[in-house]
């Protein structure tokens, strides 16, 4: 999957991971693909929840090794 845009909040703990997003996702275009990246398990889930909680597609995630890639569509 090739992202629009990236965004990088490994060693963040919540609420920092969601707000960043939040705040990523009001500059982008509708559909367009956001990557987070973040290796803490709860900032993962607080991100799916948070996107689909705004009207966003969380397209995929796939763990690495502790890290985690979440692919979010902006809808």
């Amino acid at each position: 999957m090739k992202p629009d845009h990236h965004l990088d909040v490994k060693q963040k703990a919540c609420p920092i991971p969601v707000i960043l997003m939040r705040d990523k996702l009001k500059e982008m275009k509708e559909g367009e693909v956001l990557e987070i990246i973040t290796d803490f398990p709860t900032s993962k889930n607080n991100i799916e929840r948070a996107a689909s909680k705004m009207g966003h597609k969380v397209l995929e995630v796939i763990e690495n090794n502790g890290t985690f890639k979440i692919y979010i569509k902006k809808c």
